[in-house]
């Protein structure tokens, strides 16, 4: 689904902008090399249980968002000239990027089916969902939480854990279970043009990324077996690629 908004300049605003839900699944693995589970390819984890290869493709991204604007605050023209040289003549330009988390695996860590891969599934403890937690970020010498409820996993085949296949030693967990933290960013420009002679001007920018200086979170550690960084988040990421912290910029250029 995708829906677009155009507003043409107008009371000194544009804007244009869209929005697209997608939902994208696959009845097993076609984009990992060596599945979840298993380490022969993409083949199933246990062919007597297809439906735990129903899954999230990796590029799955449910929300996607774009506004761009352009704003020509020229609200003064009756006023002094001294006011309308100041304050008239600029444009404000900007935009605001949104997007969902996309999905990541949980995997174990260890080799619970002794077939030689560590990338084998967890199981799911009985009477226990997966699901995603309201997250806080975390004060500095704070315990960092969870992005999901860690306490509803398992390692297979250790007591009151059970999984499926040959010995019920693969894990039930589906891959792409999970999905991981959105990204966000504002991104804006301030410009005016000034005459210097005839048709000769100056024009002043200021540029900024990351207006509001937003931290975009990381996928959370996705392996049982490594303790305390099992579900929590421990960094940030850069989405698209070179924009991370605010960063502002202030140039100038002749125009003739």
């Amino acid at each position: 689904l995708q829906v677009s908004v155009t507003k043409r300049l107008s009371q000194h605003v544009s804007v244009n902008g869209y929005y697209i839900w997608s939902k994208a699944l696959a009845s097993g693995s076609l984009q990992t090399t060596g599945n979840i589970g298993n380490s022969a390819g993409t083949e199933p984890e246990d062919y007597y249980n297809l439906g735990l290869e129903k899954q999230l493709t990796d590029n799955d991204q449910r929300h996607q968002a774009t506004v761009s604007f352009v704003w020509k605050p020229d609200y003064f023209s009756h006023f002094n000239l001294f006011t309308r040289t100041l304050l008239d003549g600029w444009s404000i330009s900007g935009i605001v990027s949104l997007r969902s988390g996309k999905p990541f695996n949980i995997t174990s860590g260890t080799d619970d089916n002794f077939d030689g891969d560590t990338n084998d599934r967890p199981s799911l403890v009985p009477g226990k969902t997966p699901h995603l937690l309201s997250y806080t970020r975390p004060l500095p010498n704070t315990t960092k939480p969870t992005w999901f409820d860690t306490t509803a996993y398992c390692k297979t085949g250790s007591a009151n854990c059970v999984g499926t296949g040959a010995g019920n030693v693969d894990g039930t967990v589906r891959p792409n279970s999970m999905t991981a933290p959105g990204y966000k960013d504002v991104d804006a420009s301030i410009f005016r043009d000034f005459t210097l002679h005839e048709s000769v001007k100056f024009q002043f920018r200021g540029e900024a990324t990351n207006v509001f200086n937003m931290v975009n979170l990381a996928a959370p550690g996705g392996t049982f077996s490594s303790g305390a960084s099992f579900g929590v988040i421990t960094s940030g990421v850069t989405f698209p690629s070179g924009t991370g912290m605010r960063v502002i910029q202030i140039g100038g250029r002749l125009l003739f």
